[in-house]
């Protein structure tokens, strides 16, 4: 089963909220563009920490019904947001399941002004029609507009939202968060480590092939996505138990898009902990390898990570997958 797949199975059994609405029909058509700019203003414009989800393709029950055809993601983009002032920063994927295709629509909470309706839409009634300047927001599992109470909070969250903030993210060098590796095989033999020879020593009796020693290295980039650059900044990826250093005092060095910023990494408990001065609000670049060992293959293993930096308000925090062949 896909990330996307496990996804759409939890918001279904979490059920409809302020943050998840379910869409048994959607077609891109005159008849549905009113109803469909309704929906995502009004998760647009929702304050919470977590995204918003529109599932298409799903009944009001939670079942599955499936989408009649693929939606064209660009398509829908602009079907959508040609009616919103100003743009909505949306995500459209879809998966396949044994019941039918599901449509998913991810919606950040905005971090520009409130969304309206951009010009009227005439349509034979009023669920078809819209009126420019008319505005929504989610409340429990429906929506409405908004009161004036609600536009207070709403400013309150926008202008916290745009307060100078870093947002760190960190992925794989080749992009994203899942990664599949191949080892080289590690001959114990040769190894003059006492250590990592201790740690292998069950790879070495075991006539399992998926319990033979396999090194393999791994490179990450970091991305500050807020509105600041992050200065000061410390990251602390954690080991899963079936890997090892085969160095002691390996080293990691990130490159900034201004030159070479050289920090150090050490085995701290179960983990890599990098530390550095400062990222840019873009793309910061990428890191040198850091070669690791795994005693099991066939396995898909978590690197928990976190990244604190010393003029964020709170730390970032993800998962990195590998799985090692």
């Amino acid at each position: 089963m896909s990330n996307l797949e496990e996804l759409i199975r939890m918001l279904i059994d979490s059920g409809e909220s302020e943050k998840i609405e379910f869409k048994s029909q959607y077609e891109i058509s005159k008849s549905w563009r009113a109803e469909a700019v309704r929906d995502l203003i009004a998760m647009a414009n929702t304050h919470g920490e977590r995204p918003g989800h529109i599932l298409l393709g799903v009944s009001d029950d939670g079942r599955i019904v499936g989408l009649p055809t693929q939606l064209d993601s660009a398509k829908l983009e602009e079907w959508l947001n040609g009616l919103i002032d100003p743009r909505v920063d949306f995500r459209y994927s879809e998966a396949k399941f044994e019941e039918g295709r599901v449509g998913v629509i991810e919606v950040p909470f905005s971090h520009q002004r409130f969304h309206l309706v951009k010009n009227d839409l005439n349509g034979t009634n009023e669920r078809e029609s819209l009126k420019k300047g008319q505005s929504w927001i989610r409340h429990n599992s429906s929506k409405r507009p908004p009161t004036r109470w609600d536009m207070a909070e709403m400013k309150a969250a926008f202008a916290k939202s745009i307060a100078p903030e870093p947002k760190l993210k960190l992925e794989f060098e080749q992009g994203g968060t899942e990664l599949e590796v191949t080892t080289a095989w590690l001959d114990m033999r040769d190894s003059q480590q006492d250590s990592l020879a201790r740690f292998m020593s069950s790879a070495v009796t075991s006539r399992d092939p998926f319990y033979e020693p396999g090194k393999f290295s791994l490179q990450f980039r970091l991305f500050n996505e807020g509105n600041t650059a992050a200065n000061g900044i410390s990251i602390f990826i954690t080991i899963p138990n079936f890997v090892y250093f085969p160095t002691l005092n390996p080293t990691l060095r990130l490159i900034s898009v201004l030159g070479p910023n050289s920090t150090h990494v050490d085995e701290d408990g179960r983990g890599i902990r990098i530390r550095f001065q400062s990222v840019t609000h873009k793309l910061y670049g990428n890191s040198d390898e850091v070669e690791l060992v795994a005693k099991v293959r066939g396995q898909r293993l978590e690197f928990p990570w976190e990244a604190h930096a010393e003029n964020m308000t709170h730390s970032s925090s993800g998962v990195l997958y590998v799985t090692v062949n």
